[in-house]
């Protein structure tokens, strides 16, 4: 079965995560913390894509050539209150499938909602952040946890999104969507 990348992208933080997902067995093998210095949407955009597709390099050199990982991003939140923001999350969701799609060593990539995440991942659509974190170190080293709440936060969230992954390519859950490979430009 293939490896995952799972990525949570966030205007001030984000989560990266390399998933092993075998039969019966889940486990977190690689992570990491985008960050951006910026306070402008468009540079903190540049900067977290630059940074996500920047550790998927380094990642590809540690792993089998020929090893194919697929991706999942968790989709932008919309609410009517956040509209600004949603706006700037869609165009980070769009660089980052945009910059991982054309790379050979990527096989499909999945969009994740974030409600489908916390139902899959905790069993309640409307859990909050606590319950996401409590859940995600079940799967992750106790010891390689981040020590900021904001941290521990974005990294749990980007395993919940490859463990929603995982789950649907066994179960076919819903709120797992395919990006099709030819919408990559």
């Amino acid at each position: 079965m293939r490896k995952i990348l799972s990525v949570d992208p966030g205007l001030t933080q984000s989560g990266v995560a390399l998933i092993s997902g075998k039969e019966n067995q889940f486990l977190v093998l690689k992570s990491c913390l985008p960050k951006s210095a910026y306070k402008d949407w468009v540079n903190v955009s540049q900067d977290i894509v630059q940074y996500t597709l920047r550790w998927f390099v380094e990642l590809t050199q540690t792993i089998d050539e020929e090893e194919i990982l697929d991706v999942a991003i968790e989709e932008p939140f919309s609410t009517p209150m956040r509209a600004g923001s949603v706006a700037k999350q869609n165009r980070l969701f769009g660089a980052l499938v945009n910059g991982l799609c054309n790379n050979r060593q990527i096989g499909d990539i999945y969009s994740v909602h974030p409600r489908s995440m916390k139902k899959i991942f905790t069993g309640n659509g409307n859990a909050e952040k606590p319950r996401i974190v409590k859940r995600a170190i079940l799967y992750y080293d106790v010891r390689l946890w981040p020590a900021s709440k904001a941290d521990k936060e974005a990294l749990a969230d980007a395993i919940g999104i490859g463990y929603s992954l995982w789950k649907h390519r066994k179960f076919k859950r819903n709120g797992v969507n395919m990006i099709r490979k030819s919408l990559c430009t």
